[in-house]
């Protein structure tokens, strides 16, 4: 690659996530919306691990893994590896709809085929659908039938990673980086917090993971109708009282019946008008409800600026500004129509990144009319900071783990290390020369007619799918999402919502220990879940917000909401110290 494009590296949005499934360590809280770690079936570890998989040490003084340069294994980084005859097992979740697209599994796709050719090894899938993934994992391990690789081992294993490397389950990767991963090891450290947010309590190493580094999209942000605000002569709002003057010229100048939508797979929506009186709130979108204030955990929605944020939105949803009917899509997979667009009765609404050049475009394709562009998260007071973003800074999360039952760890090592080697990089996220992206005149790769025209009919995520990978592992690349933006959706994603200085924000890589994240999970569930409930009903005026407030702090504390602070508390600490 002639140039350094992957400097910048983003996740592949809210579909990636969606398909793969990619989550934070132990340390990541429960929503509202999702079963706590404590309700998934304690996974029975094996009666016996094999002599093979005995477990890799700890990150030591010694480990070479904090030096900055040293000397790999005789062979490690050259490719290929084996002559064919060798093949890696991997477990993973599966979507079903993929079979209409003519994947029958991730095997099938470009890449995995490609990654075939190039260092000699097969690879087989073991796949279960998305939906009981995490049941069927459980299954698997407490069976003792274990894949090589196994996706998603931070979010299905009841107490995390530390947990399942006690319980042999998995193994350690901190040798394995040292002497045979040479452009994983380079590419950890090309970012201070890689290392951090993936090396464990135990000072281990388990993940093949996913890594971005900030400068990237961010997954979600607001879009308005730029072409109403011009027929009205008005501004992109920045304030909550602009942001309310604006949706109601919508509704009564626009005739629009819903000038602005709350939700879309689920409330997530909500967190956009939180965020100004500084505080986060549930349903889920950037992480946890649980923030810090100089490195005191909080949880926002029982501090007054989530009394502040419920008040607004009640009187917004009093007076008609947000559409009636939000509610049919709090926890519901189910997007609010897109004629609400088409029909010009929707003025503003969140969307994610996958959505600008895919979804969205196609809907305003069909009338060229509707400008659509980047908002911002209000605040109260014109230049006051937003204390969270949408772009988290550089993170490494998710992944593949290597089993016990792992009969060669270093093949499987040095297979997965291509994938963060130049070539390796441009194959996950480009595919191939010729069939899925050429180079331009500067010497980058762009996605040819492969994606954007598909032979098949494909949408172009699906045939980023099928043709490249949709990164179940590696450096994730951002251009991809780039290339079909106006430039009005490009200067939204870029300039727009990654405003906000990530004060407030618990780093990624803080961690809670297996006993922590159970004691958490234990008191959180309920109390999720009261929140979540409290949150429609003051929003839809069902409570009046000042008689009930007192009552709904004190429920939450008899829920025991102190604990849940003191285990995200003693994780943040321990970040820090170490």
């Amino acid at each position: 690659m002639k140039k350094r494009l992957f400097a910048l590296l983003l996740a592949l949005g809210m579909l990636t996530t969606m398909l793969s499934g990619c989550g934070n360590q132990a340390a990541s809280a429960p929503s509202s919306e999702k079963a706590a770690p404590a309700s998934v079936p304690e996974a029975a570890a094996p009666s016996e691990a094999p002599a093979s998989a005995e477990k890799a040490p700890s990150v030591t003084e010694e480990s070479t893994l904090e030096e900055d340069a040293h000397e790999f294994a005789e062979g490690a980084g050259v490719f290929p590896i084996a002559s064919g005859d060798e093949t890696i097992t991997i477990f993973d979740g599966w979507f079903p709809f993929f079979a209409a697209f003519g994947m029958e599994s991730y095997a099938d796709t470009l890449f995995f085929q490609e990654m075939e050719q190039r260092t000699g090894i097969k690879t087989e899938f073991r796949l279960e659908n998305a939906e009981t993934a995490m049941e069927k994992f459980n299954l698997m391990i407490a069976g003792g039938d274990y894949c090589d690789l196994m996706h998603d081992v931070d979010t299905n294993y009841t107490g995390g990673l530390d947990t399942a490397w006690a319980d042999d389950v998995i193994i350690a990767l901190n040798d394995l980086i040292d002497q045979w991963m040479p452009n994983y090891y380079n590419m950890l450290h090309s970012q201070d917090t890689f290392l951090s947010d993936l090396t464990s309590n135990q000072g281990n190493i388990y993940q093949i993971a996913i890594l971005k580094e900030r400068g990237s999209l961010p997954d979600y942000g607001l879009q308005i109708r730029q072409d109403w605000l011009d027929d009205l002569g008005l501004e992109r709002p920045r304030t909550y009282d602009e942001y309310y003057d604006v949706l109601t010229a919508f509704k009564n100048q626009k005739n629009a019946s819903a000038p602005m939508m709350l939700s879309r797979n689920g409330t997530y929506q909500g967190n956009f008008f939180a965020s100004g009186y500084g505080v986060k709130a549930p349903p889920i979108q950037m992480g946890s409800p649980f923030y810090q204030i100089d490195g005191e955990v909080k949880y926002g929605p029982m501090e007054e600026g989530y009394k502040k944020y419920l008040t607004t939105l009640a009187k917004w949803y009093a007076d008609g500004l947000i559409y009636k009917d939000f509610y049919t899509y709090v926890d519901s997979n189910t997007n609010p129509p897109d004629d609400l667009v088409l029909n010009n009765q929707m003025g503003l609404y969140g969307l994610n990144t996958q959505d600008i050049p895919n979804r969205y475009s196609e809907v305003v394709g069909n009338n060229p009319d509707i400008v659509v562009v980047g908002a911002y998260d209000p605040v109260e007071n014109e230049g006051d900071t937003l204390h969270f973003s949408e772009s988290r800074g550089a993170s490494a999360s998710g992944g593949y783990c290597i089993s016990t039952h792992c009969e060669d760890p270093v093949l499987v090592a040095r297979w997965a290390d291509y994938i963060y080697s130049e070539e390796g990089q441009i194959l996950s996220n480009y595919g191939v020369e010729g069939v899925t992206f050429d180079y331009n005149a500067e010497g980058e790769p762009e996605l040819n007619d492969m994606i954007f025209n598909n032979p098949d009919g494909l949408p172009e995520q699906l045939a980023i799918t099928k043709y490249t990978t949709f990164t179940l592992v590696g450096v994730q690349d951002d251009y991809r999402q780039y290339v079909r933006f106006t430039d009005a959706q490009w200067e939204a994603a870029r300039d727009i919502w990654p405003l906000g200085d990530d004060a407030y924000v618990i780093p990624t890589g803080v961690q809670m220990t297996s006993e922590e994240n159970t004691t958490y999970a234990n008191a959180y569930n309920d109390i999720g879940t009261y929140v979540g409930q409290y949150t429609l009903q003051a929003i839809m005026g069902d409570v009046d917000i000042d008689a009930t407030w007192d009552e709904y702090v004190a429920a939450i504390e008899a829920m025991n909401i102190a604990t849940c602070i003191q285990q995200q508390q003693s994780a943040l600490d321990r970040y820090y110290a170490a």
